[in-house]
Parts: structure tokens; sequence; C-alpha cells
């Protein structure tokens, strides 16, 4: 699918009858359900970051290039978003941002509204990847930050009427969801709060995830804001990976490429207690998994964690050994 094909599909399914804003809305929503943020570019490093920014770069001034792919960074997302609102007369430029990094970009859209006049907003769609693959409410449209001036902001009430009129959500945001499990969770102790999270349908179901990094950012933010007491503390989430090999036509066709699957770990520790969970992406949810499993799958290439010093994962591994040697100990004495 080119670029002009995604575009395309996402115009020919918007409703009729809506206003300029309303339809930069519709067109932001849809693009941040259809694409996934680049897991090479987000656990790169500066070299790696580099060479596919420049890539990024160099591909946005090629029309003919086809897009096919759903993972992108910054520039891609941003000048297709700029492509579908200039498509439908809307005007938009593409700016620097130094809020997520030196070199991050975002759009600025221009809007002639029917209703709410002449407006410029700012439509970071990349930072709310996650919120819209989860239903969430949205913190980069129509916002500004203490870097910013010379915006305008959309009321979040209008926002979330424009959302239910475009069909984003029904009545309410998950956000919702999320406040309700917060108080629940108050009296709970580690593994409770997080069995509960986990467990608790209004939080995981209906969660379709385009890749790694939304996944990840969306149980990272749960797990902030319903019980930060515990995070960091006596409850992790972590990334894991495997490498996987090329297949035999990636060599053959001259793309092959070190390529990881990425997943979720996840543990509470209370009292030299462990309850460990791993993410099923089949079920699409995390699933307990046993310390003795977690040293099997371990053994058969399951990195935990990105970095040497990714928080609670030498905790884990620690854990992981003292118990295999607990096991070893008492299979002797039998």
């Amino acid at each position: 699918m080119t670029k002009q094909d995604l575009v395309d599909s996402i115009i020919q399914s918007m409703p009729k009858n809506l206003t300029q804003l309303e339809k930069a809305r519709y067109i932001y929503i849809e693009l941040g359900k259809q694409r996934r943020f680049d897991t090479r570019y987000y656990y790169g490093n500066s070299s790696t970051r580099k060479r596919i920014y420049e890539r990024a770069q160099a591909s946005r001034l090629n029309p003919n290039i086809i897009r096919n792919k759903r993972t992108i960074i910054c520039i891609t997302l941003s000048e297709i978003y700029k492509s579908a609102l200039k498509q439908i007369g809307i005007d938009c430029e593409i700016v620097r941002n130094g809020t997520f990094g030196d070199k991050h970009v975002i759009p600025i859209v221009s809007l002639n509204d029917e209703k709410r006049g002449n407006l410029r907003i700012r439509a970071d769609l990349q930072q709310d990847l996650e919120a819209i693959q989860t239903g969430m409410s949205t913190v980069e449209f129509g916002t500004v930050n203490r870097y910013e001036k010379n915006y305008d902001v959309i009321n979040e009430d209008d926002l979330k009427k424009i959302d239910q009129k475009i069909g984003y959500i029904k009545e309410y945001y998950r956000d919702v969801d999320i406040e309700t499990a917060r108080r629940i969770v108050r009296e709970m102790n580690a593994h409770e709060s997080l069995k509960y999270i986990f467990q608790k349908p209004e939080l995981c179901a209906n969660t379709h995830f385009n890749g790694q990094v939304e996944r990840r950012k969306y149980y990272r933010f749960l797990l902030d804001t319903i019980i930060p007491h515990y995070t960091d503390k006596k409850v992790y989430i972590f990334t894991c990976y495997r490498e996987k090999k090329n297949t035999v036509e990636d060599v053959k066709e001259g793309t092959a490429t070190e390529k990881k699957d990425y997943t979720l770990c996840a543990y509470s520790y209370e009292k030299d207690d462990v309850n460990t969970y791993l993410y099923s992406t089949k079920e699409e949810r995390f699933l307990p998994i046993s310390l003795e499993k977690l040293d099997e799958l371990q053994n058969e290439g399951l990195v935990l964690g990105t970095k040497k010093k990714t928080k609670g994962v030498n905790l884990l591994k620690k854990i992981i050994r003292q118990n295999k040697k607990k096991k070893d100990i008492t299979e002797r004495e039998i």
C-alpha cells in the first residue's frame, strides 16, 4: 500500500458533514489505529536512531516510495498526516519540537473551522499512538505545554463530543475505568494490585496494539497511574525479547536483518515472595508464569530487559537463581 492508498482509504471512510476540526481529528484517530512506532528506533542506540531518522528524512522526499510498513517514526507519520489533510483542503506544516528530543517533529494544523473560527493547533500523533489503540483520551491533539506558545487549545469536553460524533468512543474514554481501578486497589498489597490490573477486563480487553512500543507504554502508564506507590519498588515491568533469525527467503532477497521479537514481563515482590507474569501476544494479555518456566525460557533464548540496568531485571534474575538453587538442594535431599 502506498502512502496515497492509505490516505485515500481513510478519507473515503470519513463520515459526512464534519467541520474542519472534526475532519482533522478523525484522520488523527484513524492513522493512530493503523500505525506503530519503530522498535529499532525506540530501543536502538544513537547510531541506529540516526540511521533510521536519516532514512525517514530521505524517503519523505520521494513520493513513489511504497509505504507498506506499519512501522514508522515521527517524520513519516507527520508526513502522512499532512498529506491527508492537504487532500481535504486543510493546511498543515511540520515543525521541530524539542519536548521529546531535538529531532522530534510534529504537525501544526491551521483550521478555518465552521464552529470555532481560525485555529492553529498541534497534533503530535506519535505520542498518542498507545492512547488511541486503547480508547484513552489523547494528550497531544489541541494541547500545548510550557515550551510552546501561539497555539490554540481544544476544550476537553468539546473534544469528547467530537470523538463521540466520529465514532472513536461511545460514551467515555478508558480513562474512567483506569481511575475506578486506582480507587479500588488503594488498600491492596503489591500481589493483589498487579493481579487485579492484569485480570480486570475493563483495563485490558479490547486493546488492539499494533506494536510492542504502544503495548509497553500503555501498561507502564497503567502501573504508574494505578499503583505509583508500588511501581519500581514492589512492582516492576520491563521488555523482554528473543533474537529472530533470518529466513532463507530473507537471505536470498537480500533483506536479511537482525530482528527481535518483543514481549513484556512483570512481577510483584512482597515479603520475599514473587508473582511473575509474561505477556502473551497470542492471547493479548498477561498470563501468570512460574520462576521455573522463566528460567527455562531464558535458557531457550529469552532475554530479560533491553539494557543491563533495566529496573527490576537483576532482582528477578537473582530470585530465579535462588529458586533454582533451593529446588536443586531439595531434589538432592529427596
